[in-house]
């Protein structure tokens, strides 16, 4: 099938918003996590990386990747420079020089879509990077020459980490999911070749292999699944070791293992770090017939309070006796071994951010996710207030009106066991105001009307909900049953009804009851009967059909063909008659298939008028890239708007109805003027994959932009110039910066080749290769600058009060 054209999505603006925050994490990353001096850390998040100044709680932006986002890191072991790989077709490898944030060099033709794990080796010589679907490839660079040395498949499964051993020369371990692999690169009879041999499990049960430490003696220990720890000598298991009576080394997996000073350090989703001499494990009573050895470990800690969930996803060594602690339950630790003691250094959501809302007067913001967690941030000065956790799933959220709270400080939230709570933030945390359950299932939205009277929620019951609105207390008005579950709700502007969009795609504008006028169906129920509701279908209104031009036949012109002529004449119009079948057959499926709205919001100003975006999961794939402006009184929509290449779930106007906001299922954003629609400004910060945009809003006075997605990711971002949404035509793509040197610590330059390290681009789109093979060409230009970036401040869980940094934000 020919690939769709994709419309044009009008005039884009350049340079319109800047990045000033990033408060999420990534917890399914792995290997996410490193050190780059005494205070300071890199971590990947969504298309940035962020280098965060412990000390200071200020954040260093890097973004000069390809739209699709990074995914992988990794950190040169002398700590003066440091690589991010990242998404997209034919993706790159970047150098970065530390810590001026020059980029050094790049590595191209590395694998077909993404990186899953990369590695310096001991002496930062070299660097290993794998792949990830389709290719799995495994390949070791020379990176300061940007020379690829080998290449191999590694994998037909994901791979977690690889490693280059400083005790074997020329070995190379990888690990991920169902296996390890050791490697080796050998010298044949035609050169040097990567040569694996995959891990042989034998009795023990088939597990993903998450951390390895290789030993003194070149055996490998590795963690599992179950917990339990695997001794490998060559690709052999010779040895499982658990705690006495059979019990797990931890419960659950078995996440990082580290060696230091002969001690074995693990740590896995029980929370739990456990110590364990090396000489015990290695020197324990076992039968030739055995292969479970019983050990105890010397020390464990637990990370965080009894009751707090804590999962250790990884482990980073610091100086002296600290650590980091990378918890997927959604915090970074720093854990001093000598006295046990852990303190937050940073806080998180994890999993998917399913509410975002905004204070209408302050530069507050509330958040809710997975985790059952409620967060409360100042967006402003990018600190992390307070938050409260429950004992269900966060998904929904939105802020109180300042008719109910003229304070501007309360929240409402929904959970996945059908309640929803009233919070008010104080200086004392997150009070509770009222909590009631309308709902038996996940409540997907609750929304106060315009004028703050009342609130409409909806959740997978089926059920809408109206209550009545007295300052922060709700009394319940009724409910109205819905084929399927609402999946968002639109006021009127004057209050007076809700549209709503049901999962199927099924679209109703049901009037609001008022207190003193509505029936109920009987004294024992709150149904409400007799409301009025409208319905509408999306349809979208079919193309035109073109019949095909037929030529009439003159025999006499036969007669003049020869036999040849008249066959291939056959056949071109057998090939037109298929064509035009499998035409056909595609315009039923597309109606027999339709694109289903996904999102219905109200058009400002209007009481019949509406947009509606759709899902995606229908044939009509060229339906899917518009916004279209449909009427109760047409049956089909009167307008068909450019808007996204990809499907749209997140749709909403900016506080002042300046902007129109959307974010789709591959992570970006758009902002656009609703007085001039056709202009709009596009970024991408979260993950191409796994970012599905949930949620859009600008703060009260539409001067900074946030965005939460599926990815976990939660950023902030400021409009720097209004003037450029209007004209942009005034605002020309600079695509470079000033040339300047790349810096590198004494203890690298010797390393470096002389003049060959291109200048850092700022650009919103990838550069292709010719201009990247030019810039490459270019002399090394001179002059440097540091860092700079946000300053992040300590709340109550420690992640600090800040202001604004003063360096420079690296774009």
């Amino acid at each position: 099938m020919e690939p769709i054209p994709l419309p044009s999505l009008g005039t884009e603006v350049q340079s319109f918003g800047k990045l000033h925050c990033s408060f999420g994490f990534e917890n399914n990353r792995r290997q996410n996590l490193f050190l780059l001096d005494e205070s300071t850390m890199i971590y990947a998040a969504g298309n940035s990386v962020v280098i965060y100044d412990i000390a200071l709680k200020r954040q260093t932006f890097v973004r000069r990747f390809k739209s699709a986002g990074s995914s992988a890191i990794s950190v040169h072991p002398t700590r003066g420079c440091f690589a991010v790989a990242e998404k997209g077709e034919s993706p790159n490898i970047y150098i970065y020089a530390y810590p001026g944030l020059e980029e050094y060099k790049v590595l191209r033709q590395g694998t077909a879509s993404y990186f899953c794990a990369m590695a310096f080796n001991h002496t930062g010589t070299k660097l290993a990077s794998v792949g990830g679907d389709p290719d799995f490839m495994l390949t070791v660079w020379d990176w300061e020459n940007e020379a690829v040395l080998l290449k191999s498949k590694a994998f037909s499964q994901d791979v977690f980490k690889v490693y280059f051993s400083p005790i074997i020369e020329g070995r190379i371990l990888t690990s991920g999911t169902g296996h390890i692999k050791f490697w080796k690169m050998a010298a044949t009879f035609t050169g040097l070749k990567l040569q694996g041999e995959l891990g042989k499990f034998g009795k023990s049960e088939l597990s993903d292999v998450a951390g390895f430490v290789e030993l003194p003696d070149g055996r490998v220990l590795s963690g599992s699944e179950t917990g339990i720890l695997l001794l490998w000598d060559e690709n052999i298991i010779k040895r499982e070791f658990c705690r006495l009576d059979g019990i797990p080394c931890h419960e659950g997996h078995l996440q990082t293992i580290h060696m230091e000073n002969g001690e074995i350090i693990t740590g896995g989703d029980d929370g739990f770090v456990r110590i364990w001499v090396f000489d015990e494990l290695d020197q324990a009573d076992l039968a030739a017939t055995e292969l479970v050895a019983e050990v105890e470990p010397r020390l464990e800690i637990r990370i965080g309070d009894p009751d707090e969930p804590v999962s250790i996803r990884g482990m980073i060594k610091g100086f002296g006796s600290q650590w980091l602690v990378h918890d997927s339950a959604g915090a970074i630790w720093r854990l001093d071994m000598e006295t046990g003691m852990a303190d937050k250094i940073l806080r998180f959501h994890a999993g998917k951010i399913t509410g975002l809302d905004v204070s209408p007067k302050r530069y507050l913001t509330g958040t809710t996710a997975e985790d059952g967690a409620v967060i409360v941030y100042n967006f402003a000065k990018a600190k992390l207030l307070t938050s409260s956790r429950f004992n269900a799933p966060g998904s929904c959220l939105s802020w109180c009106p300042i008719t109910i709270d003229p304070s501007g400080t309360s929240l409402i939230a929904g959970f996945a066991d059908g309640v929803v709570r009233v919070l008010t933030y104080t200086k004392n945390g997150l009070e509770l105001g009222q909590a009631m359950k309308p709902h038996t299932a996940r409540v997907n939205a609750v929304q106060y009307s315009p004028n703050g009277a009342f609130l409409a929620t909806s959740a997978d019951d089926n059920l809408l909900w109206f209550l009545n609105v007295r300052r922060l207390e709700n009394s319940p008005l009724g409910f109205v049953r819905t084929p399927k579950p609402v999946q968002c709700i639109s006021w009127a502007e004057d209050s007076s009804s809700v549209l709503v969009t049901l999962q199927r795609g099924l679209i109703l504008e049901i009037s609001c009851p008022h207190p003193t006028e509505f029936e109920k169906k009987s004294s024992d129920t709150f149904e409400l009967v007799n409301v009025a509701i409208r319905e509408y279908r999306f349809k979208r209104k079919p193309k035109p059909k073109v019949e095909p031009k037929v030529e009439p036949k003159k025999e006499e012109d036969d007669y003049e063909k020869s036999p040849e002529q008249l066959k291939a004449e056959e056949e071109e119009r057998e090939k037109k008659r298929k064509e035009e079948e499998e035409r056909k057959r595609i315009e039923e499926e597309k109606l027999r298939f339709p694109n289903l709205p996904l999102v219905a919001i109200r058009v400002a100003g209007s009481k019949s008028q509406f947009y509606v975006t759709l899902d995606g999961k229908g044939k009509d794939h060229e339906a899917v890239p518009y916004l279209y402006l449909c009427d109760f009184a047409s049956e089909h929509p009167i307008k068909e708007i450019p808007f996204h290449h990809q499907p749209c779930q997140s749709l909403s106007y900016s506080a002042l109805r300046t902007f129109m906001l959307s974010g789709s299922f591959d992570g970006t954003v758009h902002v656009r003027l609703v007085s001039k629609f056709e202009n709009y400004w596009r970024v991408h910060q979260h993950d191409r994959d796994v970012g599905r945009l949930t949620y859009l809003r600008t703060s009260h006075d539409e001067k900074y932009l946030l965005s939460v997605g599926e990815d976990g990711n939660f950023f902030v971002n400021t409009f720097e110039d209004v003037d450029r949404m209007h004209h942009p035509e005034n605002y020309p793509l600079v695509l470079a910066r000033t040339p300047r040197e790349v810096y590198l610590p004494i203890s690298m330059r010797a390393q470096a080749r002389p003049a060959t390290a291109p200048p850092p681009v700022v650009e919103l789109a990838p550069a292709d290769a010719a201009s990247s093979a030019e810039e490459a060409s270019r002399p090394t230009p001179a002059g440097r600058t540091g860092g700079g970036g946000v300053m992040l401040g300590a709340g109550q869980d420690g992640c600090g009060e800040g202001q604004r940094g003063t360096g420079q934000h690296h774009d």
